[in-house]
């Protein structure tokens, strides 16, 4: 998985993982448009994906993805 947008993508639907973490749809929609999830939600996203038996995603990807956005936007300025 290259960025957030790719974890987002896991979920059937945008619906269902706003449902999941307790946000708006146009929260996700959101975070989907920025690649970027706010890290005071990454708790429920995991939550939300050990119960969906996403395995794929855990807090070292988010970490990584996190840090390679990061990297990417000091380039940009």
């Amino acid at each position: 998985m290259e960025g957030f947008r790719d974890v987002i993508d896991m979920w059937p639907t945008r619906t269902e993982l706003a449902k999941d973490c307790q946000v708006s749809e146009q929260v996700v929609h959101k975070w989907h448009m920025r690649n970027s999830v706010d890290s005071k939600h990454w708790s429920d996203l995991l939550s939300s994906a050990k119960k969906r038996h996403l395995s794929s995603i855990n807090a070292e990807l988010l970490i990584e993805i996190s840090a390679k956005n990061k990297h990417n936007n000091q380039h940009l300025s």
